[in-house]
């Protein structure tokens, strides 16, 4: 009896697996066979890379674009077949996704029936340049009136429908003419397309259910300089402009982000991912923008900045001792001394003894000013962001240019107001921001221990199933 019991549940278990892969395979094979119900165009240059331009639904291209209907004929070289079908021309398709037609070079036509390659691939001199035609009666006409095969013929647009109707017709049959009133949306988007000529055989091209547009353009894009040659001075900012010909601007954009900028002297200049550039010193340098095999040169001439020279000499503005430069007195001061006919160690001396008290003031308000107001934006930053601020004791200066130090919790580095004048010292203060511990996630822990009780139930029912058996 439990021979029986466990030969019937493994049938059982191999009827479920089967049904189950069954199931699995017929939902692949229809979904490869199903409608498709939206559109996607991509654009780019022969040997890429394409770039998608635009997906729409096709409730949204009815909604929005003429339907059209056009009677189609073709022929594979024995039988005659008539189609009739409503949809959107390829014309207004590609002006709905902003595709400049004139520069297009060929398109390449994917279907859901096709999984490697595109199912159609036309040049636009074939599709768009060359009129085609319907042909009436063109079944009888080919087997018995082959002069009057043009006599009925209508110029066609090439389309891609969303529902349509093909019939197809043995030679010498009468009377042959599209059918409008029974029609089937299973194929849709299907191209059509017509024929160039009466004898022109090109059925095996009549797409059904596209999917995806690859529109590729004439010749390839270029990248040049704005202005190539140009004199500036040491200091001042400039971002090189570039311009990018490509005959759609997604692609101009895409080349634009891809831009890899180069500099041959960065003693000289150097320039960031955006082309702007940084004017350390004095002489010539070459800026090169890079995009695959394109390039743009720009050859840059650095001179002094006379004004900023002139300016630095002139200026009268206090200065600190402590922040002078070295010997007590600024170099206006010692300029003034000298046409007064003083020397600059009498300067510095009576300079000492006049100035020093309103120096020392003037400098530690200028300290307690700026620490007041730069706390005071840490700490909004830091209730900004949700985190707790506390002081913490700087141990020593690590980098006083960029501004990192050692706190008594390790190194961090702070974002200081630009107002600020002076640098913290080793025994300055400042706010530090900690940030509360991430949560531990539990759900990966509860998810194994939940697949392990069910592993262990399985193993010992499996052991009890044996034990009875």
């Amino acid at each position: 009896m439990n021979r029986r019991r466990m030969m019937a549940f493994a049938a059982f278990s191999l009827s479920f697996i089967f049904l189950t892969f069954s199931l699995f395979f017929s939902k692949v094979n229809a979904s490869a066979a199903m409608v498709t119900d939206t559109l996607s165009f991509y654009v780019g240059y022969f040997g890429g890379p394409y770039y998608e331009k635009a997906t729409f639904n096709w409730k949204e291209l009815y909604d929005n674009l003429n339907l059209q209907e056009e009677a189609y004929t073709y022929t594979n070289g024995e039988r005659v077949a008539v189609q009739g079908a409503r949809g959107f021309y390829l014309r207004d398709l590609f002006d709905y996704a902003d595709i400049d037609t004139s520069s297009i070079a060929s398109m390449d036509f994917y279907t859901a029936d096709q999984k490697a390659g595109a199912f159609a691939s036309f040049t636009k001199e074939a599709l768009f340049d060359t009129p085609r035609y319907y042909f009436g009666d063109l079944a009888y006409k080919m087997k018995y009136d082959g002069n009057s095969l043009w006599e009925e013929s209508n110029e066609v647009e090439p389309m891609l429908a969303i529902e349509d109707n093909w019939s197809w017709f043995n030679p010498g049959t009468e009377n042959t003419s599209p059918n409008f009133s029974s029609m089937s949306t299973s194929n849709r988007f299907r191209l059509c397309f017509g024929q160039a000529y009466p004898e022109e055989a090109a059925t095996n091209k009549s797409a059904k259910m596209v999917h995806t547009v690859y529109v590729t353009f004439f010749g390839s894009p270029e990248i040049s300089a704005r202005k190539q040659d140009l004199e500036l001075k040491v200091g001042s900012d400039y971002t090189l402009k570039l311009d990018i010909d490509a005959a759609d601007e997604l692609i101009g954009n895409e080349i634009r982000k891809g831009i890899v900028w180069q500099s041959d002297d960065n003693n000289i200049a150097s320039v960031d991912d955006s082309g702007k550039l940084t004017l350390i010193n004095e002489g010539t340098v070459q800026i090169i923008a890079i995009s695959g095999d394109m390039k743009a040169v720009y050859n840059i001439t650095v001179t002094a900045d006379t004004d900023t020279e002139t300016a630095t000499k002139t200026s009268t503005d206090f200065v600190p001792n402590n922040l002078s430069n070295g010997n007590g007195y600024t170099e206006s001061s010692a300029n003034d001394a000298v046409s007064n006919g003083t020397s600059p160690a009498n300067t510095e001396n009576k300079n000492n003894s006049e100035n020093s008290d309103t120096e020392n003031s003037i400098f530690d308000s200028l300290q307690n000013e700026t620490r007041d107001q730069t706390d005071t934006e840490e700490e909004a930053s830091a209730e900004s962001i949700d985190v707790k601020t506390k002081p913490v004791k700087i141990t020593e200066v690590i980098s006083a240019d960029k501004l990192i130090y050692k706190l008594d919790s390790g190194v961090m580095e702070k974002s200081l107001s630009a107002k600020r004048k002076v640098s913290p010292s080793k025994d300055d203060s400042i706010t530090a921001f900690e940030i509360p511990p991430e949560k531990n996630n539990y759900l990966p822990v509860t998810v194994i221990l939940i697949s392990v009780f069910f592993a262990l139930g399985f193993l010992w029912g499996l052991i009890r199933f044996k034990r009875e058996i």
